[in-house]
């Protein structure tokens, strides 16, 4: 990123791995915010021409604080949210096509804080275990669904294969 200011921060995403050099997906952590200004974030190398957050979406938040405080988990929050064709040319391609922009604004509630900003709601390894051994222990599921490793991931985390039935 590049902080153009304080209070606003130009974003570039890396393209994703095994794509046409498509980027759309961000996860990213803000700390030692202030309360009361007006920030402004904008990711400047989209590549779709259209977005839901054009429809009303908005990035999915989580505040460190109010997580300690509340557990109230990731909330979609933000304001001033637009997704548009900017005038930055497309290196990946011939002819005249651009990149797109998504640019929001938030307050944050609380000084000090770290908050985190996403495309969509994480979803972690950590659920993932804890969503399998539910289907396992529960009488009905696991009659239905059958687990075992198919094998580890190269990080050393096992990599399941379910059958449903």
């Amino acid at each position: 990123s590049s902080g153009i200011n304080a209070e606003y921060g130009e974003l570039e995403l890396r393209w994703d791995y095994f794509t046409m050099k498509h980027t759309q997906w961000f996860y990213f952590r803000v700390s030692n915010t202030r309360a009361g200004p007006t920030y402004k974030f904008t990711i400047i190398n989209l590549l779709k021409s259209g977005s839901l957050y054009n429809e009303g979406d908005e990035a999915p938040l989580l505040l460190r604080e109010e997580r300690q405080e509340q557990e109230p988990g990731w909330l979609r929050m933000g304001h001033n949210i637009h997704y548009y064709k900017n005038n930055i040319r497309r290196k990946d391609c011939k002819g005249e096509r651009y990149q797109y922009s998504l640019t929001w604004q938030f307050q944050f509630p609380h000084n000090g804080d770290v908050a985190y900003f996403s495309h969509c709601y994480p979803y972690s390894y950590t659920d993932l275990q804890k969503d399998l051994l539910e289907i396992a222990n529960d009488a009905v599921k696991s009659q239905y669904v059958k687990q075992r490793i198919l094998c580890h991931s190269l990080g050393g985390n096992m990599v399941h294969l379910l059958t449903v039935t």
